[in-house]
């Protein structure tokens, strides 16, 4: 297989693809256009509210639009506290999936989507790996027949209902990476339920959704960080290769681990698109982007 390779693309020992080949897909900016946090929360509380919570945490927004990083996880989740908390998860949950149906058929990428079907007809395993909310990130999973959903949990309490937390970490960056490990993992013993998948940590019932924010291209995923900031991973995050770059390794065992493809469009998919054999920039901004060293979608349209 003859790969195409941008000035300055990482550079992988050759590892042609076996039996087993893993595609991974962020959501928000590179299988849809733009993120989706502040239009999944509009839909649950109404856009007033949200405008009222975005008002009254506007500086920390800001930090976390200059900043990202953790400055972006933590605003946020704040913002889901202002918004979700003490609301019944199950309700949530029913609202999450049509919003999510519904903003994927307003806003889905033609030609990322072929790439999904692309990858369905070699017989590739397709997972959705994001940061938005699983919630409505099983939603457009199903709608794509994908094998497997990683993403952001809410916390659920006793009662059923969303305390407005996460459970566990913002699945952007190498979270991303780590939980799509976990992901094949558990998928290799059969432990994944399809399109309900999730990043290893076993089985939810709804009531232990994923949440999470949108990606954006270059400027890193707005919804990632409400207000507009970036995931904000840096290359200090995770195992790395010889090569700089983070490894897929899965069992300890080097190489034995799937094939990966992975398309991203932000910062926040950095370490993903590092591990992969292949990595490819979805996002729009080419040059000017997060990641310009990597693959450009027009390049595997056209090779493959």
């Amino acid at each position: 297989m003859t790969a195409i390779e941008p000035q300055g693309a990482p550079v992988h020992l050759e590892r042609g693809p076996g039996a087993d080949v893993v595609a991974a897909f962020d959501l928000d900016g590179t299988l849809t256009r733009g993120g989706s946090v502040w239009q999944f929360l509009s839909s649950i509380r109404g856009r007033p509210a949200v405008i009222a919570a975005g008002v009254a945490l506007a500086p920390q927004l800001a930090k976390a639009a200059l900043f990202g990083g953790h400055y972006a996880d933590e605003a946020k989740e704040a913002l889901f506290l202002r918004t979700l908390a003490g609301m019944d998860a199950t309700g949530v949950q029913a609202g999450a999936e049509r919003f999510g149906l519904a903003h994927f058929d307003r806003r889905s990428r033609t030609k990322v989507r072929a790439r999904v079907d692309w990858h369905r007809r070699q017989g590739h395993r397709i997972v959705i790996v994001s940061a938005s909310p699983e919630y409505y990130v099983r939603a457009v999973a199903g709608e794509l027949g994908a094998d497997g959903v990683v993403a952001t949990r809410l916390e659920v309490d006793d009662a059923g209902r969303l305390t407005g937390r996460f459970e566990g970490s913002n699945c952007r960056g190498a979270q991303k990476l780590e939980r799509l490990r976990e992901w094949i993992r558990s998928s290799s013993t059969g432990a994944h339920d399809g399109a309900g998948a999730h990043d290893g940590a076993g089985a939810h019932d709804g009531a232990g959704a994923h949440d999470g924010a949108g990606a954006h291209d270059g400027a890193d995923h707005a919804g990632n960080a409400p207000g507009g900031a970036g995931e904000g991973a840096t290359s200090d995050d995770g195992p790395y290769d010889q090569a700089g770059e983070a490894a897929l390794d899965t069992t300890g065992a080097v190489g034995d681990h799937p094939f990966l493809w992975a398309y991203g469009n932000s910062a926040g998919d950095r370490e993903l698109l590092a591990a992969a054999d292949i990595g490819v920039d979805a996002g729009r901004l080419g040059r000017f982007g997060k990641l310009r060293r990597f693959r450009r979608l027009g390049d595997v349209l056209t090779a493959w």
